[in-house]
C-alpha cells in the first residue's frame, strides 16, 4: 500500500502540473486530465473508508481498535481531492457536472466521514485527560471551586463529543467510541453530580443568607439543599466520593442546623383541594383533560378553555374519587373562567383566595395540576412579571411565572408561599418558563357571592347556552385604495389545535392537518365537525389522493449524518370517507415529503446528504424503485402523473429537477433545470391544475412541459413573491398571498388585477367549487392562533 500511494501522489503532482503550465491546453485535455486526477482521489477515499470501519479496525489494530486512522493516507486523500478539485474549475459546466458528483459521492463522503471519526477520537482523549484533572481536584476538596469548574470542564467536553458523534458513520463505531472515552468520563459525573449540585446550591443560600434575603426565598432555596442532600446520603455507588463531600461540608459554617424552616410541604398538603377535570362530548367522546380546585363547598374554579365544548364533565379528587359535576354555575368567555357546581356539596376544604395586587416580580411560587393527567403535579418557580394584555376592547391582566406547566395543567392553582392563591394557570408558551395565569381578583367576587347561596339556590346554564371557539364578526365595506385594494373582517370558526401541513378534500367540505401532537384532525368546514386519528410515530407532511391522506411518520429527528443503511421511518394510510387507518408499514427511508398517484408512493429521505427518492407500491406496500436525490427536498406531482418535481431546501442556488414515471415506478435519472441560480427560487412551489405551468414562490414561473426544450424554462415573474397559492382556472384566475395580503391574478395574462388586505396572516388558502377557504393565523397573548374563513368568489370580488 505504501509503495502505491507514492507512486499515486507522484501522478497527482505530475497531473497537476501539468494543468498548471503555462502553455495552452486543450478542452479535451483538461478533461482527461481532470477525471484521471478524480480517478486517483476515488483510490485513496477506496482505501480510506476503511479505516473508520470497526471491524476491519478490530483486526487490524486488535490491541486497540479505536485510535487516529492511517493519517499518511488520511493526508494522501487530502491531497488528491484538493487535486481533483482545482482540476474542475477549468472545464465547462457539462464536464464539470459529472465529475462533481463523483467526488462527492466516492470522495468527499469518505473524507467527511473520516474528519468526523478523527474530531470524536481527539475530543475523546480530552475527556479522559479532564476525567483524570476532575478526580484529583475532588480528591483534594470537593467543595473547591475549582473542583466545581473542573467538573463543569468535563460535562462540556462530553457535550462536544455527543454533537461529534453525530456525524460519526456507523452505529457500531459510535458506541465503540462512546465505550472507551465517554463511559469513564460519564462514570465520574454520575458518581459527583448531587455533591456539585449542592456546592452549587449552598452557595446561593449563603449568600441568600448574608444578604438578608427574604424568609420565603431563603426557604425555597433551602428545600433545594435539604433534596439533594438526602439524595447523598442515600447513594450507595461510589459512596466514598460523597463521604468525603460531606465530610467538608459539615465541617463548614452552614450545617442542617442552621437551614430556614421549610413552609413549601406544608403547601403541598393543599393539592386534596384540588381536581383533575375530564371532558366528553353528547356521544361520550373523551375531549380533553384539565385542573381544577375547591373555592367552596358545592364549587370548583378552573379555565373556560377546559370544558369548552362539553356536554358531560367528571371531576377527579387527589385520592380518585369521582365527584359528579351538576353544571357551569358561571363563566366569562373572554377571560377564560369558569366555576363548575358539584352535584352535592363537597366534604374537600375550599381553597384560600389572595390577591395579585401585592405581587412583585422574584416572589416564589408553588403550581399543583394535572399535565398530561398525571394528577396533582408540584411545580416551584418564581413570579417573572404581571402584565396587562388588550384584546377585542378589553384588558386582561395575567401573572407570568416561570414555574413549568403543560398540556392538562390549564385551570389549577398558583400559590405564593403563604398559601393564598393568586392565580389560576391559563397557558404556556413554548417549552421554556413562559407560564401565565389570569389574576384571581377576576373571579374573587363571584366566588363570594355564590358561595353565600345555599347549594340548591345556585343555578347552573345548560350546556348547549355556552359558547364556543366560533366567533361571528360582520363583513367590512369594502375600502378601495390605489391598485384596487379591498379589507375584510370576515366570519371565523376559531380552531383549538395549531395547524402544521393541511391538505383539502377535492369535493368535500374536508380539511385534513396535523396539529401540534400526534393528531391528523379532519375538520368539516361547513358544520364545524371534527375526527381526528392520534399516531404512534411523529406525523410530519401530508398528501390526498385516491380517496386517501398520506402521511409521513418519523422516527428519528432530520440529520444530514443519518446515513442510508441506518434510516428508518413509516407511512400511515388514512381512508378519508372512514377517517380510518387502513395501512402503516415501515420503511427504511428518514420520510420528509411525499406524493402519491393511482399506482405508487413516492417518499424523499430528510437526512443522509446524497440520498434517495423510493416509490412503494400501493397494493404490497413493497419499496418499486428508487433515485438518487439531494436530502430534504419538496415534491409536486404533475396532473398527468408521468413526472415529479424536486426542488432543493438546503443548496445555495437552489435546484430543481424532473424525474419521469413509467406505470408507476421511477425512470432512470433526472432533468435539472437549465439555470443555474439564474432566477431566485424558495422552497414553496406548485403545479397549475392543468399541467402547464410550475409556480415558485419567489414569484418567478416556469414551463412544466414534456419537451425537453421549453421544460423548466422560464415564463415570467408575477407583481409579487408569495407564501401560498391556489387556482380557480375555470374563472381563469388564481390566487397568491404573503402575509395578510390576498392578490388576484388572470390566468392568461398573469396579471395582478386586485388585491385585498385581511385581518390576520394567511397560514394556508385553498379554492373549491367557486370559494376561497382560508386557514389564518394571529397572535392572542403571545401565542400562535389559527381561524378557518370562507369566501365566495364572484368575479375579482371576495364575500
Amino acid at each position: 500500500m505504501k509503495r502505491f500511494s507514492s507512486i499515486l501522489l507522484v501522478v497527482i503532482l505530475l497531473a497537476s502540473t501539468l494543468l498548471s503550465v503555462g502553455k495552452p491546453v486543450s478542452a479535451a485535455d483538461r478533461y482527461k486530465d481532470a477525471e484521471q486526477l478524480v480517478q486517483i482521489a476515488e483510490r485513496f477515499a477506496g482505501a480510506l473508508k476503511w479505516e473508520i470501519s470497526l471491524e476491519y479496525r478490530q483486526t487490524k489494530y486488535s490491541k486497540d481498535p479505536i485510535t487516529y486512522p492511517n493519517m499518511t493516507l488520511y493526508n494522501q486523500t487530502k491531497l488528491a481531492m484538493i487535486n481533483a478539485q482545482n482540476a474542475l474549475k477549468y472545464l465547462s459546466s457539462s464536464q464539470k457536472v459529472p465529475l462533481e458528483k463523483r467526488l462527492q459521492e466516492n470522495v468527499t463522503i469518505h473524507f467527511t466521514r473520516t474528519q468526523a471519526y478523527i474530531d470524536a477520537i481527539t475530543s475523546g482523549r480530552k475527556i479522559i485527560d479532564k476525567t483524570q484533572a476532575y478526580y484529583s481536584l475532588y480528591g483534594l476538596n470537593p467543595a473547591d471551586d475549582q473542583t466545581e469548574q473542573a467538573y463543569h470542564d468535563l460535562s462540556s467536553e462530553i457535550r462536544k463529543q455527543a454533537i461529534l458523534l453525530y456525524r460519526v458513520y456507523g452505529k457500531s463505531t459510535r458506541d465503540a467510541i462512546l465505550e472507551k472515552f465517554k463511559t469513564p468520563g460519564e462514570n465520574a459525573r454520575q458518581a459527583t453530580k448531587f455533591a456539585i449540585s449542592t456546592k452549587i446550591e449552598i452557595d446561593k443560600l449563603s449568600k441568600l443568607l448574608q444578604n438578608n434575603a427574604s424568609s420565603a426565598t431563603i426557604e425555597q432555596q433551602a428545600t433545594i439543599v435539604r433534596n439533594l442532600l438526602n439524595e447523598i446520603s442515600n447513594l450507595q455507588v461510589q459512596s466514598s466520593l460523597n463521604t468525603k463531600f460531606i465530610s467538608v461540608y459539615t465541617n463548614s459554617t452552614l450545617t442542617p442546623s442552621t437551614l430556614p424552616t421549610l413552609t413549601l410541604k406544608d403547601i403541598i398538603k393543599f393539592e386534596k383541594s384540588v381536581v383533575m377535570i375530564e371532558v366528553y362530548d353528547e356521544n361520550d367522546e373523551y375531549l380533553g383533560q384539565g385542573s381544577g380546585f375547591v373555592v367552596g363547598k358545592s364549587l370548583i374554579a378552573t379555565n373556560y378553555h377546559v370544558i369548552e365544548g362539553a356536554k358531560y364533565i367528571e371531576v377527579l379528587s387527589d385520592t380518585g374519587e369521582v365527584i359528579a359535576i351538576e353544571g357551569v354555575a358561571h363563566y366569562d368567555y373572554d377571560k377564560d373562567l369558569a366555576l363548575l357546581k358539584t352535584s352535592k356539596v363537597m366534604s374537600l376544604t375550599p381553597l384560600s383566595l389572595g390577591t395579585a395586587a401585592i405581587l412583585q416580580k422574584g416572589d416564589p411560587i408553588v403550581t399543583i395540576g394535572s399535565p398530561e393527567g398525571l394528577i396533582n403535579t408540584v411545580s416551584t418557580g418564581i413570579i417573572s412579571g404581571l402584565r396587562d394584555y388588550e384584546y377585542d376592547g378589553f384588558t386582561q391582566k395575567f401573572i407570568q411565572f416561570s414555574a413549568p406547566i403543560t398540556y392538562g395543567s390549564s385551570g389549577g392553582p398558583l400559590f405564593t408561599m403563604d398559601g393564598m392563591v393568586v392565580g389560576i394557570n391559563t397557558f404556556g408558551y413554548g417549552d421554556g418558563n413562559l407560564n401565565f395565569a389570569v389574576i384571581i381578583d377576576e373571579i374573587k367576587s363571584v366566588i363570594n357571592d355564590l358561595n353565600k347561596l345555599q347549594h340548591s339556590s345556585i343555578v347552573v346554564i345548560p350546556y348547549s347556552d355556552l359558547p364556543v371557539s366560533q366567533e361571528e364578526y360582520p363583513v367590512a365595506e369594502e375600502t378601495p385604495v390605489t391598485g384596487e385594494t379591498g379589507a375584510f373582517d370576515p366570519g371565523k370558526m376559531h380552531l383549538k389545535d395549531l395547524v402544521r401541513d393541511s391538505v383539502i378534500h377535492p369535493t368535500l367540505p374536508s380539511i385534513y392537518f396535523l396539529n401540534e401532537n400526534k393528531d391528523l384532525v379532519e375538520l368539516n368546514y361547513e358544520t364545524g365537525g371534527e375526527r381526528r386519528i392520534t399516531f404512534n410515530l411523529v406525523p410530519e407532511r401530508l398528501y390526498f389522493a385516491n380517496n386517501e391522506i398520506y402521511v409521513t411518520l418519523l422516527k428519528g429527528a432530520h440529520d444530514s449524518t443519518w446515513w442510508d443503511e441506518n434510516q428508518e421511518g413509516a407511512i400511515a394510510i388514512v381512508d378519508a370517507e372512514s377517517f380510518l387507518l387502513s395501512d402503516q408499514f415501515n420503511i427504511d427511508l428518514d420520510p420528509y415529503d411525499i406524493v402519491a398517484d393511482s399506482q405508487s408512493i413516492y417518499v424523499t429521505s430528510g437526512s443522509g446528504q446524497w440520498t434517495s427518492m423510493k416509490s412503494y407500491d400501493r397494493e404490497t406496500l413493497l419499496e418499486t424503485s428508487r433515485v438518487n436525490i439531494r436530502q430534504q427536498s419538496y415534491l409536486e406531482l404533475h396532473p398527468n402523473e408521468d413526472k415529479l418535481y424536486a426542488i432543493t431546501t438546503d443548496s445555495s442556488p437552489r435546484n430543481m429537477e424532473m424525474f419521469r414515471i413509467v406505470n408507476g415506478v421511477l425512470s432512470g435519472g433526472s432533468t435539472r433545470s437549465p439555470y443555474h441560480g439564474t432566477y431566485p427560487q424558495n422552497v414553496n412551489y406548485a403545479i397549475s391544475p392543468d399541467g402547464k405551468y410550475i409556480f415558485n414562490g419567489s414569484g418567478v414561473v416556469f414551463y412544466a412541459s414534456d419537451s425537453n426544450e421549453t421544460n423548466m424554462h422560464y415564463v415570467t415573474k408575477l407583481y409579487h413573491s408569495f407564501s401560498e397559492i391556489t387556482f380557480g382556472l375555470e374563472n381563469n384566475q388564481f390566487f397568491t398571498s404573503t402575509k395578510n395580503s390576498l392578490d388576484i391574478y388572470d390566468y392568461t395574462t398573469m396579471q395582478r388585477v386586485k388585491r385585498y388586505e385581511m385581518d390576520s396572516d394567511i397560514h394556508r388558502m385553498f379554492y373549491r367549487n367557486g370559494q376561497l377557504i382560508v386557514i389564518s393565523k394571529e397572535t392572542v397573548f403571545n401565542l400562535p392562533k389559527y381561524a378557518v374563513s370562507v369566501y365566495d368568489v364572484v368575479g375579482n370580488e371576495i364575500y
